[in-house]
């Protein structure tokens, strides 16, 4: 996490929409979850339902075939500009998925996959941008998964390193329940 600090986190995703991450950190266990219908997130210090935009983006992230429902979540997908990250050539994909959340996507020319992702969210300030760079693709059962994420928003880069993505493990439907329940 932030601050050169170490955390372990574990993600639990079910299909169709379904998303449940516990944080394990210096500060205590943080836990996120999406049932399908509302979002939650309990710390140490505080529980609370996760609403407006902020659960709109849970929602998204949650959503288990977002790969195939592409087309469906972002509109206005157009071909904005081909480019060169870290060497390699790029499509970069703009699109949005609300009013106030413009995106733009960038697919490696070879391989097809996503290389880096910016999230352009309007505030009354300007546009807040969250930039993600997907690195260090494995497959897994036949199926690519970056096993490195580097997360920058205006005052924080993350870095998340997997060490083990298990598909297909048997999850217990309460888990997505709110917390405290």
């Amino acid at each position: 996490m932030g601050n050169g600090k170490e955390s372990s986190i574990t993600i639990y995703e079910k299909a169709p929409s379904l998303y449940y991450s516990e944080t394990q950190s210096p500060q205590g266990t943080i836990q996120r979850g999406y049932n399908g219908v509302a979002g939650w997130v309990k710390s140490p210090r505080f529980e609370r339902k996760i609403e407006g935009d902020d659960l709109q983006d849970l929602k998204l992230s949650s959503d288990f075939y977002a790969p195939l429902n592409f087309g469906k979540n972002y509109s206005g997908l157009k071909l904005a500009d081909i480019q060169i990250i870290d060497k390699d050539t790029v499509y970069a994909v703009e699109g949005s998925y609300s009013k106030y959340r413009r995106f733009k996507f960038f697919f490696d020319v070879k391989s097809g996959l996503l290389v880096r992702q910016i999230q352009f969210n309007q505030t009354l300030f300007g546009d807040l941008q969250i930039q993600t760079d997907y690195k260090n693709y494995r497959s897994v059962n036949g199926v690519l998964f970056p096993f490195k994420l580097d997360v920058a928003d205006n005052e924080h880069i993350q870095q998340f390193k997997f060490s083990n993505i298990t598909p297909n493990v048997t999850i217990d439907g309460k888990i997505f329940d709110t917390a405290g329940k």
